[in-house]
């Protein structure tokens, strides 16, 4: 086992050759050679779904040779790394995403996950338990999951490695899928989410999709040069056909379908067949029409939002707070938009000439979404919020049946022949759930060319 400083999947070599293929078709730029180099699938889809050939580890450096110098077998050691990477990496932020922040803080782990993965665990925890890592005495409330951490003195210095044990490689990639599938077990609309799971896997990345992806990256790394690694974790998962799959307690769905970008997306197969995806227009002020008690500010907010005005009756405060808020925190607010999700998600921001206004065009419903995020916190009301957008969303995935979909949290991605079905069904459920229908809008559709 050696330390990797850049471990790149076997698929990468080919990029090279991805690079010279236009969105516009699959014309290659003369006098570029293709000896020597790899050839894509046309499609990569549920049959040609792979495990992994390898797997990057993040451990601390002097844990890593504590595991490579012991007795323990090659495969135990690629299971100590595991356990290794886990407890350095931490728990996840409130975005649910993992940071160099959180490294090496306590971290619950399941007793159920880590047997299904490591099969001598006791001979790893031997290794590394009490010495290096700190395990709680007893089992997390209402789980059978106890806490890890780093001791003090194991320094936070990282080494990434490759790990190829194909054994230890299947048993995490299939446990993750044993996971969502508890999760999917444990939700009152479970035969919903499982619908949502097996389309999922319909989706297909044709090589057009790759080739936009490659030039995307290209795009983006030429600005900021440190996202190529996390880029290239997503064409490797592109090109393997893998897409994570997360769904929170309060209903929302997460897929890594969506950090592609829409020329990306645009490019994708469902069922083999070019997707379009329907978003609702002003959905997240429309629902805060469940919590406005005054009947005249209900209905006006409720005129905004059905007609689709809402933005754009405020947009003229943009010029107001753009400058206050742009840089702010760690990615700003950069649109209108995203602003007005700062305010509705966020703490009170009486500095703001937004906010300002909102409070006294909707003063009691304003005072209301701060008497609940008062009570349940910030990211508490973002939740509940969150929660019924998701009810609606579900309402629309049931009515489709059969029909092949993905969700793109407030939007639904459905095979071209299934569009007016869903702008229908929108208008039904938004209708039933707010006494009001929303307008939907085309997010992306295919970009086709014409040949003639």
């Amino acid at each position: 086992m050696s330390p990797a400083v850049n471990v790149e999947h076997k698929y990468m070599e080919a990029i090279q050759s991805v690079e010279h293929i236009y969105q516009g078709g699959g014309e290659r730029v003369k006098g570029i050679k293709n000896e020597g180099r790899t050839t894509y699938p046309l499609f990569v889809s549920t049959i040609d779904r792979t495990i992994p050939l390898a797997l990057v580890f993040i451990i601390p450096k002097s844990i890593y040779y504590v595991i490579r110098n012991s007795d323990l077998s090659d495969s135990l050691k690629c299971q100590a790394y595991y356990l290794a990477h886990l407890v350095f990496r931490g728990p996840r932020n409130d975005n649910g995403d993992y940071t160099k922040k959180n490294r090496g803080k306590p971290v619950n782990l399941s007793a159920k996950a880590l047997d299904d993965v490591m099969r001598s665990k006791s001979k790893v925890f031997e290794l590394l338990i009490p010495k290096y890592i700190e395990q709680s005495s007893s089992y997390q409330t209402g789980v059978r999951s106890k806490s890890y951490t780093l001791k003090a003195k194991v320094r936070l210095e990282e080494l990434k490695i490759e790990i190829t044990d194909k054994n230890l490689i299947q048993k995490i990639c299939m446990g993750h899928e044993n996971g969502w599938k508890r999760q999917i077990k444990k939700h009152p609309r479970k035969e919903t989410y499982q619908k949502l799971y097996d389309d999922v896997l319909k989706v297909h990345a044709p090589l057009r999709a790759i080739g936009t992806f490659v030039v995307e990256i290209e795009r983006a790394i030429e600005s900021k040069p440190n996202s190529r690694q996390p880029l290239e974790t997503m064409l490797n998962r592109l090109l393997d056909g893998r897409f994570t799959w997360k769904l929170s307690p309060n209903g929302r769905l997460y897929t890594s379908i969506v950090n592609y970008p829409e020329a990306v997306r645009a490019e994708f197969l469902l069922s083999f067949f070019p997707i379009v995806e329907i978003d609702l227009s002003n959905s997240h002020p429309a629902l805060l029409t469940q919590y406005a008690h005054d009947p005249e500010e209900k209905a006006k907010l409720a005129e905004l939002t059905s007609t689709s005005k809402f933005y754009d009756t405020f947009e003229y405060l943009w010029e107001f707070d753009k400058d206050e808020v742009w840089n702010e925190a760690k990615t700003g607010c950069h649109s209108f938009k995203q602003l007005i999700q700062k305010i509705i998600n966020g703490p009170p921001r009486p500095d703001l000439r937004t906010y300002e206004e909102l409070s006294s065009e909707f003063p009691r419903l304003m005072g209301t979404i701060a008497a609940y995020k008062k009570k349940a916190g910030h990211s508490g009301f973002a939740k509940e919020l969150q929660g019924r957008e998701a009810e609606l969303i579900c309402s629309v995935v049931d009515n489709l049946g059969e029909l092949p979909c993905f969700t793109t949290y407030d939007g639904i991605a459905v095979p071209t022949y299934a569009r007016e079905d869903v702008e229908r069904y929108f208008k039904q459920e938004t209708k039933r759930m707010l006494g009001f229908a929303l307008k939907t809008k085309v997010k992306i559709e295919p970009f086709f060319i014409d040949a003639t």
